[in-house]
């Protein structure tokens, strides 16, 4: 790109950037609450917006509360509309989960009084820890008629930041685009289209709002919980803050949480949980788009091949359900991971197998991403590993299999070692849990609906009926790119007799498909498989046979990337992909218009507070999740116990305390093991309560005590490690690419090159 097309680039792009400062006013909180909105002590006389009381059936005290918003720290005001005739009504605003440092709760933030004669009051105040509970208690005074009308609550400006993370992020794309347009007019073409089918497939994001989806709570959960993790401390993070009420919740030991990183930092940043959550959504569809063409690109060694593995994947009507319907982050994640596998496993087994450290990529993506995915990836690879062992028993495959599979295992160390502590000490709810997976396998009218109702279920629902089902499908274009392939290579590729590698690739992709789709179906034996024992208990994890639809996908998209290679031309290829586009369209188009007329989960302002579900597969054994929420989130004491100073971050406790006798305390933590006490430097024992939550027994007299989840010295050594290998690795990787620079000048082939 020349200097003055760069020039002229930029200031477009800038041009463009323009037209989102706008979006600077909603970086702040205003919300107005009506008085209907809040909770009444008494049956009051109301209008669309106000409640009204007197005298004659109000007595001084408590008028109305609530409703429990949620806020981060800052600076806020609360503005109050209202009539009073008589002195002495008020209002405060109030915490009643406030912990204070005598192990009381609750604290009033700002008072206003509600003077006669007056129509509005105000108050400011300051949060220096978020709430999830902030309430606007009107107190009246018993004296003349008393009408509230609206609340007001405003922050000041960048309360929020998600405008400027959305102009860098427009930035972000802009310089992808013009590093490629430096490559040459085709590595930009491609990028530019890439980004365009990333929007295309992510147009339901482009809203304030969150529709229903099946998991969707679960993640928002663990990216909350995380980014609490984080602001206390922990790195890495262990254990959520977010879960029973902020008691603790073991997500990330049990499910890799290594990508929500991303919404946490933007969090940390001061984005809204909402713009987090759909930053995450589309940074996956970019990066299954990447993967996917990626994959078709360099097993078909043509763009256009590529373009159509891409088109293909990325608006799977499978993938975008588990994207948006089921929520399903962790599966979805492991999706764009999925052609990097094939592309791996193919070159392991069939092409050049110093192209492994791909196969490290993608089976890291894979494990980071969800635990359910990387079992069945394992499963897949052995399988094709077994189609190909002739191959494979090659000094060469042999020697990058192992080096593959131990690079992938030295990376993971960090979460493997504790993962492994928690699940072979057992005792976890989720190892007792059994699935009928034949109930949940599908029947062939469903694997290649195009069209599906316009208000799908959230669930999968057993055999018999369709009634409400989820749209699990592929949709009509594998079909077309099966007939694609066919006649391409029948009609159009020279009869030459020689290798045609493209075809053969394709078939492999096809048998692969079709294999999914079986193990997916109502004909596979899982009945059978799930009478023996050993089996039911690795199988019954994987709770739905349609899982493997995700592996379907992604082998047809190498089905399609196969099926534009012999069609001749610009034409001809152009042709293929609008032929694809066009036929991938019809279900993601229906599926994504009909999420945007869902009911609405969440907006902007609703935060934690708004969600709901716990989960508590990764609860201890014969803990109840109920009663641990509702358990108390201030200190216990069994016994008389003074405390003071005491503060609660995370899951680090603080206190110091005086009793006159041995007293067990209960702490407002779940009882996971890892955690560690420290009595005046000393370690002192833990136990469990009977609800769940810690219990310590404090000695008598007087000290001070600190509470913290620590872990275990080899899961630090384990990170050691980890972080060690990716040094090395990465630092090789940077070695290997400046030396290979001058051999390039040369005109030297290099495999390990990369060209969009």
């Amino acid at each position: 790109m020349e200097r003055k097309q760069t020039i002229t680039y930029w200031a477009v792009v800038l041009a463009l950037v323009c037209l989102l400062v706008p979006l600077l006013r909603e970086s702040r909180y205003l919300q107005t609450f009506t008085a209907v909105d809040l909770e009444s002590t008494v049956e009051t006389a109301t209008t669309a917006a106000s409640r009204y009381a007197d005298p004659t059936y109000l007595d001084a005290g408590l008028f109305m509360y609530g409703p429990g918003a949620y806020l981060e720290p800052g600076s806020f005001s609360l503005t109050v509309m209202y009539s009073a005739d008589g002195a002495g009504s008020y209002v405060e605003v109030y915490s009643p989960g406030w912990l204070n440092e005598d192990n009381t709760q609750g604290r009033v933030l700002a008072t206003m009084q509600l003077d006669p004669g007056q129509t509005q009051a105000r108050a400011d105040f300051l949060l220096d820890r978020g709430v999830d509970d902030l309430e606007f208690r009107v107190w009246y005074g018993g004296e003349g008629a008393l009408t509230v009308n609206t609340l007001t609550l405003r922050s000041g400006y960048l309360y929020w930041t998600d405008p400027l993370l959305l102009i860098l992020f427009v930035l972000a794309l802009a310089g992808l685009l013009w590093w490629a347009a430096r490559k040459g007019r085709p590595q930009a073409a491609v990028v530019a289209a890439l980004i365009g089918l990333t929007l295309l497939a992510s147009y339901p994001l482009f809203t304030d709002f969150l529709t229903v989806g099946m998991d969707q709570e679960f993640h928002l959960r663990r990216i909350e919980g995380l980014f609490g993790a984080l602001q206390s401390g922990q790195w890495p993070a262990r254990i959520s803050t977010q879960h029973f009420g902020g008691k603790g919740y073991a997500t990330s030991v049990m499910y890799p949480e290594l990508f929500l990183y991303f919404p946490a930092a933007l969090r940390l940043a001061g984005a809204s949980l909402l713009f987090s959550w759909k930053a995450l959504l589309f940074a996956v569809n970019l990066g299954t788009a990447f993967s996917a063409y990626f994959c078709g690109r360099r097993l078909m060694n043509s763009r256009a091949a590529g373009m159509a593995a891409a088109i293909l994947y990325l608006l799977s009507p499978y993938r975008l359900c588990d994207l948006y319907i089921r929520a399903a982050l962790g599966e979805v994640l492991a999706m764009a991971f999925l052609p990097l596998l094939l592309y791996g496993l193919w070159q392991l087994l069939a092409g050049d197998a110093g192209q492994w450290p791909w196969l490290v990529l993608a089976c890291t993506g894979i494990f980071q991403s969800h635990i359910l995915s990387t079992e069945m990836a394992a499963v897949f690879a052995a399988l094709c590993a077994l189609a190909a062992l002739p191959a494979l028993r090659r000094p060469a495959r042999l020697a990058a299999l192992g080096k593959a599979a131990g690079l992938t295992v030295l990376l993971n160390l960090w979460f493997l070692v504790p993962f492994l502590t928690y699940t072979l000490r057992g005792g976890f709810k989720i190892f007792g849990s059994r699935v009928d997976l034949h109930g949940h396998s599908l029947y062939p009218a469903q694997m290649f609906v195009t069209f599906w109702s316009p208000d799908p279920g959230l669930w999968s629902q057993e055999l018999g009926s369709l009634d409400s089902e989820m749209l699990l499908t592929l949709g009509l274009a594998p079909l077309v790119c099966l007939g694609l392939l066919a006649a391409g290579w029948w009609l159009f590729a020279p009869q030459t007799g020689g290798p045609r590698p493209g075809l053969r690739i394709g078939l492999t992709a096809a048998v692969a498909a079709g294999l999914c789709l079986y193990a997916a179906s109502v004909y596979f034996p899982w009945e059978l498989l799930q009478r023996i024992p050993a089996l039911d208990r690795l199988l019954s994890p994987v709770q739905f046979p349609w899982r493997t639809l995700a592996f379907a996908a992604a082998c047809f998209a190498v089905v399609a990337a196969a099926a534009t290679v012999p069609f001749a031309g610009r034409g001809g290829k152009t042709a293929v992909l609008g032929v694809l586009l066009a036929v991938a369209m019809l279900p993601a188009s229906a599926l994504m218009d009909g999420l945007l007329a869902t009911p609405v989960y969440m907006g902007q302002t609703d935060g934690i507070a708004h969600i709901g579900g716990n989960y508590n597969e990764y609860l201890p054994e014969g803990v109840n999740d109920e009663a641990l929420t509702a358990a108390s989130n201030a200190l216990e004491p069994q016994g008389e116990l003074a405390v003071a100073g005491l503060t609660k971050k995370g899951c680090r406790i603080e206190f110091d305390y005086t009793a006159e006798q041995d007293t067990t305390v209960y702490l407002p933590l779940t009882a996971y093991p890892g955690y560690a006490a420290r009595l005046n430097g000393e370690s002192l024992p833990l136990t469990g309560a009977p609800d769940g939550r810690l219990a310590v027994t404090l000695p008598a007299g007087s000290g001070h005590l600190t509470v913290d989840f620590a872990g275990y010295w080899y899961w630090s050594a384990a990170l050691a490690v980890s972080v060690l290998t990716a040094l090395g690795w990465g630092a090789k990787a940077v070695y290997d690419r400046r030396g290979s620079a001058p051999r390039r000048k040369r005109g030297e082939q290099v495999g390990a090159a990369v060209s969009v």
